[in-house]
Formats: structure tokens, C-alpha cells, sequence
């Protein structure tokens, strides 16, 4: 009985369709580019990208500096790591999220004390100027939403690392996110920049 039964079932499932196996694309993030897509080997890039450091005026030197690429090497390492599709996409789009270019935590936490300093200037300097309390406007429009207390980071061929922040600069999220996240580091804090 069992046996009629299983060969009914069977014969009901041959007049069906077999489902045809999807393949699943996994996207690279928007800031990313497959190698393959790129059509250059890392010899290429990385004399593409010797080149491009060659060609950059003071002005986006100072840029990338703000971002921990301060020589020649560093930049190699982060174009060849990156892969973005021209200088300007990876300055760009580093402009709006990129924190540093490090090789040791020490390097990390070194930027995570200039950059806490520099948003006490600024925030006692509008405070002073304006009365507005800039720290505290962020926190306020941020109370309820979850702001992340987590870096990105990126591994580079050298074994360094290039850092970036999960919300834009200057946004409310961005300066709570710097907040929470400098917490973990000893450096920002001892100088108590926000009094």
C-alpha cells in the first residue's frame, strides 16, 4: 500500500516543473570594484595609481592628509586595496566617510584624539559665537534613532588597514558615532576636550 501510495506521488510530481537554480550576484558596496572589472593586474594599478600621486596639486595632498595618506606608499597601497574606479571616485567618496589610513592601533587612536580635538574647537568656537551647542543638537536630534558605535575598515595589501565612518562628516549621527566610538580609545579622553 505504501508502496502505490509513493508511485502516485511520484507520477504527480513529473508532470511538474523542475525550478530552474538562480544564480545569486552578490553586489560589490558602490565604493568597491572587482579587480576583474577593472581589467588591470596589480603592476598596472599600481603604477596607474604612482601616476596619479605624481600628478595631485598641493591642495589634494593636504586633502588626502586629512584621511592618514600622507606619502606615496600609503596611497599605492590604499588604491591598490580599494579599487575604486578613478582617483576622483575613491577621494570623493573618502571625503565623505574616510578617517584613516593606519598600520597599528596606536595610528588609529592618534586620529581619533585629532579628530574628537578638532570637533571641541569647533564646538566650543560656535557655542562661544552663537550659543548653539552643537554636541548637544546632535545628541538631541539622534535620540531616537540607534547610532552605530563600530568602524568600517578595509584590509589593504600592505596589512594596513583604511578606516571609514558608517555615517556622512558633519552630520548628527556622524558626531555621536565619534563619540561612542573614540570611547574605546585612552588618548581622546585624556585631555577631556568637551570640558
Amino acid at each position: 500500500m505504501s508502496n502505490q501510495n509513493q508511485t502516485k506521488k511520484h507520477s504527480k510530481s513529473r508532470g511538474k516543473r523542475k525550478p530552474i537554480p538562480r544564480k545569486v550576484v552578490r553586489k560589490l558596496p558602490a565604493y568597491l570594484i572587482a579587480e576583474h572589472s577593472l581589467g588591470h593586474d596589480d603592476e598596472s594599478l599600481s603604477v596607474m595609481a604612482a601616476f596619479e600621486w605624481l600628478g595631485f596639486e598641493k591642495q589634494m595632498r593636504e586633502q588626502l592628509g586629512t584621511i592618514g595618506i600622507t606619502d606615496q606608499a600609503a596611497y599605492l597601497d590604499v588604491r591598490l586595496g580599494m579599487r575604486h574606479g578613478s582617483a576622483n571616485a575613491f577621494i570623493d567618496w573618502a571625503k565623505e566617510v574616510g578617517i584613516a589610513y593606519a598600520t597599528s592601533h596606536d595610528e588609529l587612536e592618534t586620529r581619533f584624539d585629532e579628530l574628537i580635538q578638532a570637533l571641541s574647537v569647533a564646538v566650543r568656537f560656535q557655542k562661544y559665537t552663537t550659543g548653539i551647542d552643537h554636541v548637544a543638537k546632535a545628541r538631541a536630534a539622534t535620540r531616537h534613532m540607534k547610532v552605530s558605535n563600530t568602524i568600517r575598515a578595509h584590509e589593504l595589501p600592505s596589512g594596513a588597514k583604511f578606516y571609514y565612518a558608517p555615517y556622512e562628516f558633519a552630520t548628527s549621527e556622524y558626531i555621536v558615532w565619534l563619540l561612542k566610538y573614540s570611547r574605546k580609545f585612552e588618548r581622546p579622553w585624556k585631555g577631556k576636550p568637551f570640558g
